[in-house]
């Protein structure tokens, strides 16, 4: 149980430092390199734009879950999946995509925008128990963990790959999670620049 715990924290942090890295870096090479202003002169509307940066992210995410998920019996984890797996990384993924959003839209450059993304990729795993459970964390990370949508992340995960579906609790909280962060990064979205 251990293993596939650190399996699941993996899987966790392995979606979201990449979401946050990648979709932030290409939103801020789009703002500062001069792309954006091709792209509003386009027929397209800023969520068209989000959607199409948030696709190539998540087809970048896909092969670290893979390769994790392969790596899994190498570290003694019996993979049992069930449907749940796919729309947890989903919702996982849109809630890191919308906050990502905010940052790439409020950068003041894009060295600033590329290290605030990193540091919230790996900050918000880090301080949530995604690596071990909640009863194993020291109280300070058992308080934030009931607030971080990263440790029912890795909850669910740990649920969905050791063949458990009712993850309905854990779906919940990443989906609102997903919903409010992907409203707020689209409607603070920097479509037209100062």
């Amino acid at each position: 149980e251990m293993n596939r715990r650190i399996l699941a924290g993996a899987v966790v942090f392995g979606v979201s430092l990449s979401t946050a890295n990648l979709l932030t870096q290409q939103i801020l090479q789009d703002r500062f390199l001069g792309r954006l202003k091709l792209l509003i002169t386009m027929p397209m509307s800023k969520a068209s734009y989000a959607v199409g940066v948030i696709a190539v992210s998540t087809i970048q995410c896909v092969p670290i879950v893979v390769v994790l998920l392969a790596f899994s019996p190498i570290v003694g984890v019996e993979l049992a999946l069930t449907w749940a797996l796919l729309p947890l990384i989903i919702s996982t993924l849109l809630g890191i995509s919308g906050i990502a959003l905010l940052i790439a839209s409020h950068a003041p450059s894009i060295e600033i925008g590329g290290i605030m993304a990193n540091l919230f990729g790996v900050v918000l795993v880090m301080v949530s128990p995604v690596f071990f459970t909640m009863d194993q964390a020291p109280l300070i990370l058992q308080l934030l963990g009931w607030i971080s949508p990263m440790r029912y992340a890795a909850d669910g995960i740990t649920k969905s790959t050791s063949g458990d579906s009712q993850i309905w609790i854990e779906l919940v909280v990443l989906l609102g999670f997903a919903i409010v962060s992907m409203t707020l990064g689209l409607w603070k979205l920097r479509w037209r620049e100062d």
